[in-house]
């Protein structure tokens, strides 16, 4: 009964991916060609990386990396309606890489149609956290070390890879015990080598990608330690691609989606609910799988007290720019920003573009559209959070270095401890201990990026972009910025979306659009 419900529906949301990816191949074949991924042409040059491939991985290692695989059948056609234009099927693996995602939706699809009949009433019931913690800071400058230290306090909680990846299903799988995906996520994230998991203990899993998501309702696992993740990985399938993470799949579009950090144009405006309430309902579905493993647990230990509830401790880099919107949904929040050298900043972004972007994109783009995608992004978090930091309340902020939490990262959690007033960081000196022992014994044995070094003209360019970045936080850039103009007269204008304005000059001929205006949105404070 239940699955012939559920057939029907999958065979028909196959039908219309299928016209979507149709009406893709009709516009590809139409349009210009654009470059591949990984070749630069003479328009697209950059001083500040070269787009290569990534080393060859087996179908089921890097599939795991790609965020197209991450949610059902509606995210999958949301996204391709929105923007299936931009779908370049000539650049190579993109073609494969939709087949294996529709195949991979289907499965999302009916444990996804589980989960919501067996928990929708729960998590509807579920009230939010009224304190949350927001880690934020522009991607690359540490927020994921510092995500990792304090998620190591039992009583806060963060999403873990799992519930990151399968927004729609977690409950469901992980309640019914089922082997998910092992072999197809690498042990290290591919952007720094940072160690990463499912969380699930697998013992044997098929080497070919859909045959282990069609064998794994077969399979049982053992949950194991969490390793905390990005919201808005979630979030952005919940929503229906609605997020800037939808730009790295197009980066060669990607100021099309700078909107969806500031919510400030008629579009992102109209779209904003989406956001709000898939968030809304993420924070909710982390907050009730907690519930859930804690009444188990009573249960197992026999009659123990209930525990309170624990307070959320959220990371995503494109919450930097969404601090009004934060502060508006929970009035109460606290939040820790943490920045780092922007030029350390920019030579981990370019290992990112190299490593992470040819495994997601579904069209090609070129060095310069990638420069854009880094400079663009950067520029419009760190603007956002610098007008609206002042708007946060005495003790609910904390802005610390990357190089200070590196250098001494039990004093620096000691001193966000005792500014947002958060209890017991006496109890948890041992676990922190631990957790920043292994972080930085992970560092100091090199399976952390090495990066290359960046040129004087891709120093100078940076703090040309940058600037406002350099001088809050007292950084200084290492080659003065009069080279900005040269270099970028060597390279040639940024190649954006169309009609997208060039990268600033040190003369500032060709400034960036502020994507950061001021605007009013439709929301309010969450009830408990």
């Amino acid at each position: 009964m239940f699955s012939g419900c559920l057939l029907p529906a999958a065979a028909a949301a196959v039908a219309a991916s299928v016209a979507v990816v149709a009406a893709a191949v009709r516009t590809n074949m139409a349009a210009r060609r654009t470059p591949s991924v990984g070749v630069v042409s003479d328009e697209g040059l950059s001083c500040l990386l070269e787009v290569t491939p990534p080393q060859d991985d087996p179908l089921w290692q890097t599939a795991g990396q790609s965020l197209l695989m991450c949610g059902p059948l509606g995210y999958f056609v949301s996204l391709l309606w929105a923007h299936g234009a931009k779908v370049d099927l000539f650049t190579p693996g993109v073609l494969r890489r939709l087949a294996a995602s529709a195949a991979i939706a289907i499965l999302n699809t009916l444990l996804s149609a589980a989960d919501w009949a067996a928990h929708r009433s729960g998590v509807a019931a579920t009230p939010l956290c009224e304190q949350p913690v927001f880690v934020v800071g522009i991607p690359r400058s540490g927020t994921t070390l510092l995500h990792s230290l304090l998620a190591a306090d039992p009583r806060l909680l963060a999403p873990d890879t799992f519930q990151g990846a399968h927004p729609t299903s977690f409950l469901f799988a992980r309640c019914a015990r089922q082997r998910y995906l092992g072999a197809s996520l690498s042990t290290t994230r591919p952007m720094d080598n940072v160690a990463q998991s499912w969380d699930l203990l697998l013992t044997s899993c098929p080497p070919a990608y859909v045959c282990v998501w069609v064998a794994v309702v077969s399979y049982f696992a053992v949950i194991v330690s969490p390793a905390p993740v990005e919201d808005e990985v979630g979030v952005a399938v919940l929503a229906g691609g609605v997020s800037y993470y939808s730009a790295m799949f197009f980066i060669k579009h990607s100021r099309e989606f700078l909107p969806y950090l500031t919510w400030d144009t008629p579009a992102a405006i109209a779209a904003f609910p989406r956001w709000r309430d898939a968030f809304l309902l993420f924070c909710r579905r982390v907050l009730y799988a907690s519930r859930m493993a804690e009444k188990a647990s009573r249960e197992g230990e026999g009659s123990m007290p209930p525990r309170p509830d624990r307070q959320l401790v959220l990371k995503s880099p494109s919450h930097t720019a969404h601090i009004r919107v934060l502060r508006d949904l929970f009035p109460r929040a606290k939040f820790v920003f943490i920045h780092r050298h922007p030029e350390e900043v920019a030579r981990s972004s370019v290992a990112l573009a190299q490593r992470f972007l040819p495994i997601n994109g579904l069209a090609g783009f070129t060095a310069a559209d990638a420069e854009t995608w880094i400079l663009d992004m950067d520029r419009c978090l760190s603007r956002a959070y610098l007008r609206d930091r002042h708007s946060i309340p005495a003790g609910s902020l904390v802005e610390v270095s990357y190089a200070d939490l590196a250098a001494d990262p039990m004093g620096t959690l000691h001193t966000i401890y005792e500014r947002l007033g958060l209890d017991g960081r006496a109890e948890l000196r041992t676990t922190h201990a631990r957790v920043a022992q292994e972080a930085l014994a992970y560092q100091a044995e090199g399976k952390c990026g090495r990066h290359a070094p960046l040129s004087p003209a891709a120093c100078a360019l940076l703090y040309d972009a940058w600037r406002e970045y350099y001088d809050a936080f007292g950084y200084t850039p290492t080659h003065a910025s009069s080279a900005a103009t040269e270099a970028t007269a060597a390279v040639g204008p940024m190649v954006g979306g169309a009609g997208a304005p060039a990268t600033p000059t040190a003369k500032g001929q060709a400034a960036f659009a502020d994507t950061a205006r001021t605007t009013g949105l439709p929301v309010t404070p969450v009830a408990s």
